[in-house]
């Protein structure tokens, strides 16, 4: 449901429903797709997992043509309370996001809906207030923006990568089956495919603190991890997704570390 900057790039986004629950609410601009559904249940809930505009793009639609109840994280409330600001490559590729309100979920959180237990888990590092909807009984992880894919080559300018590796280490040790991630579904093998993905993250996290202990610039330890910045990637989102950002999130967490160590001097 979504736009692409490059003609030849596809980007899948979903959403889910679940009796008269939505999970995620899509871009925006998929708004004339969404009128011409058969909403069956209508819509009484929606979840969302984080505030970003292609999760949230339709909240304030299902609030206003159904009345559904809007549930998210706090940080989420707050960004949906007035709207918030895009780039233009956000705009193009997704919509914006009409101010909505929201009532408060938190991590611990668990409720009954239709039948169905689900537990609500807070997983920071790609946007602060990401929540995990957890279904225990059907093997269901509603997992947001913290699967996607295995190895991540890019990285935007607000993510964190020391608390995404957290958050993936929570999850890969719930049971389940089913990865339904706003990008690429996954129905089979979920703690697996999470499990691939926190290596990769480990890996690079090893091999950019290593540049970091080496004194090498940002520049030097893209060149060193064997990677390559995609510049025209770069460029269409204004320098808001880049390669260099997912070193930097490292390097940033590195330098905290290092300034709380002891000092070993006199």
């Amino acid at each position: 449901m979504a736009r692409s900057l490059l003609p030849s790039v596809q980007i899948p986004v979903c959403l889910y429903q679940v009796g008269s629950l939505i999970v995620d609410s899509g871009p925006s601009n998929a708004r004339r797709f969404l009128r011409k559904q058969t909403w069956t249940p209508a819509p009484r809930a929606v979840l969302l997992t984080h505030f970003h505009e292609d999760h949230s793009g339709n909240a304030a639609f299902f609030h206003r043509q159904f009345q559904s109840a809007l549930y998210g994280h706090p940080f989420t409330a707050t960004k949906l309370k007035t709207g918030f600001r895009l780039l233009p490559y956000e705009k193009i590729m997704f919509g914006g996001a009409e101010p909505a309100p929201l009532v408060h979920l938190h991590h611990g959180d668990s409720f009954e809906y239709e039948g169905r237990l689900f537990e609500v888990l807070e997983t920071p590092g790609h946007a602060e207030g990401h929540l995990c909807f957890y279904v225990p009984q059907e093997g269901w992880l509603f997992s947001g923006d913290m699967y996607v894919a295995e190895r991540i080559k890019i990285w935007r300018r607000s993510e964190n990568l020391a608390l995404q590796i957290e958050s993936l280490e929570m999850l890969s040790r719930l049971s389940f089956d089913a990865l339904w991630c706003g990008h690429n579904p996954q129905p089979k093998g979920g703690p697996e495919l999470l499990k691939k993905k926190l290596e990769y993250f480990r890996w690079f996290y090893g091999l950019a603190a290593e540049a970091f202990r080496k004194g090498l610039s940002e520049k030097e330890a893209i060149r060193f991890m064997g990677l390559r910045e995609r510049h025209l990637v770069k460029l269409l989102t204004f320098n808001d997704v880049s390669v260099a950002h997912m070193v930097r999130s490292v390097y940033e967490t590195e330098r905290k570390r290092a300034a709380l160590r002891p000092s070993s001097g006199l």
